[in-house]
């Protein structure tokens, strides 16, 4: 078994695409993936679906999964401040 350790993807497909594609290469069976996947980046949704395919896999949540978590049935046209102000910028620009 050979693990592979990943962190802070913020949202960057492209660079989670070549770091799987490179640990494959190098016969990585198993992933832990240590946190903050999806937030401040281009690409969260297709981040998570790429996660979400990945069978031997440990996820440990970072400090933006809790932030999300935290904001659960919240407004969010009040995340303006603070480390969700890019979430909210980026969100508001996707309308």
């Amino acid at each position: 078994m050979r693990y592979a350790v990943i962190s802070d993807i913020h949202g960057n497909k492209p660079a989670l695409d070549a770091v799987l594609e490179d640990a494959k290469k190098k016969g990585i069976t198993d992933f832990i993936f240590a946190g903050d996947y999806c937030l401040s980046g281009p690409f969260p949704d297709e981040c998570i679906s790429t996660l979400r395919e990945i069978e031997n896999k440990k996820i440990i949540r970072g400090n933006e999964e809790r932030y999300l978590e935290n904001l659960i049935g919240k407004d969010q046209s009040k995340w303006t401040d603070g480390q969700m102000q890019i979430s909210y910028s980026i969100g508001s620009r996707r309308l």
